[in-house]
């Protein structure tokens, strides 16, 4: 990772378990937070808000309430960006 920090951005936190089997392979919603969140100090981008859907498969995305709500908030100009991380097993 770059050694250069982003200064005074927003971005929003998007996690996701569609599985048991993930959250026991260190995929858990609190996991994933924690990584997302060490990255964000990291590079110096504040957290705007944390958005999560638990135990919901990945497609049809209408059944993900958060993500909906995301992609609403997004709509409406409340984000700048988001970060999320990109789990299969």
């Amino acid at each position: 990772m770059a050694n250069t920090k982003p200064i005074n951005k927003t971005a929003t936190i998007y996690v996701r378990v569609s599985t048991e089997e993930q959250a026991r392979e260190g995929y858990s919603i609190p996991a994933q937070i924690e990584v997302l969140s060490q990255y964000c100090r990291l590079y110096n981008i504040n957290i705007y808000k944390v958005y999560k859907d638990l135990g919901i498969s990945g497609k049809p995305t209408a059944n993900r309430h958060d993500l909906q709500q995301l992609l609403e908030d997004s709509e409406k100009g409340l984000l700048e960006s988001f970060v999320t991380a990109y789990v299969t097993t």
